[in-house]
């Protein structure tokens, strides 16, 4: 196995449904000159989807923010750009 993949970290079980929800929203980035963060707006339509409402979508979005910003951060630095 690679060492990238045999070093990853281990999604807790809970948190899943966020890391899924991550991946099907990372291609609803804005993509001109810079690449920018996942909108509000496409966060709250998979959250309506996936009928996640309350105090789970404050949650979802928040931690939706974090790792698009953590990830916004990787892709700027290869990019040169941050």
């Amino acid at each position: 196995m690679p060492p990238a993949l045999e070093a990853r970290p281990e999604i807790p079980e809970h948190l899943e449904h966020v890391w899924r929800g991550f991946l099907a929203l990372e291609s609803d980035r804005p993509r001109f000159w810079d690449v920018g963060p996942i909108s509000y707006v496409a966060i709250d339509r998979y959250a309506a989807r996936n009928r996640i409402d309350g105090d789970a979508f404050d949650r979802f979005a928040e931690l939706i923010r974090r790792i698009d910003a953590a990830d916004l951060k990787v892709i700027n630095r290869k990019s040169g750009t941050g």
